[in-house]
């Protein structure tokens, strides 16, 4: 957000109302959420209709949509596939947790394979994704990082264990770097050309 902010653009943000209305500028459209039994630290939201005129009078280029669970499943109806979604706007996912880690922390690893249906929604709804993976993450499930890249979604790399490049020196980065894409070619058959640093981090 601050990143976009500082290059002149504006930013709408729909999360679950925690009682904050602005973020660096942006407004915040809180939704009406409950905390999770688990984890009572963490609200969940779903979508409401009402998400639609919200957007549609901000105008938006295109829509983003971190972890595309609950709340964010609405990106995908509005944005995304062959037509734009229904409002006809491009689409970026991304995921900034490892989902499965937190389910085989919480003795619910059998749900896993639930939260990796998200491919068989992007392909309902037609629409093409980048993966950016951990490298730690890919080398524990390469075959998810291989059904990605078969369902034809690009893959690119996220460092190897989300280390922020700004704190490493030049010769470091490159071997992370060439470490993480590495494993990918070797998974895929495809050498990544992507890549997106943790936390937009790093050294000049």
């Amino acid at each position: 957000v601050r990143h976009l902010e500082s290059l002149g653009h504006d930013v709408l943000i729909f999360a679950p109302d925690g009682g904050i209305s602005e973020f660096e500028g942006a407004r915040i459209v809180g939704m009406q959420a409950h905390s999770f039994t688990l984890y009572p630290e963490l609200r969940l939201a779903l979508p409401r209709a009402s998400m639609r005129r919200q957007i549609q009078e901000f105008q938006p280029d295109l829509l983003h949509v971190a972890d595309p669970a609950l709340l964010g499943i609405a990106a995908l109806y509005y944005g995304g596939g062959g037509n734009g979604g229904a409002l006809h706007l491009p689409l970026v996912i991304s995921y900034h947790t490892d989902l499965p880690a937190y389910l085989h922390y919480y003795k619910l690893g059998f749900l896993e394979p639930w939260i990796w249906r998200i491919m068989r929604v992007l392909e309902d709804f037609d629409v093409s994704a980048t993966f950016c993976w951990v490298g730690r993450v890919a080398e524990e499930r390469p075959h998810i990082v291989k059904t990605a890249f078969d369902a034809r979604h690009e893959i690119s790399t996220h460092g190897w264990d989300h280390r922020y490049y700004s704190s490493m020196t030049a010769a470091q980065q490159r071997d992370d770097l060439t470490r993480t894409r590495a494993l990918l070619e070797q998974i895929t058959g495809e050498r990544p050309t992507g890549h997106k640093t943790p936390g937009w981090r790093f050294n000049e």
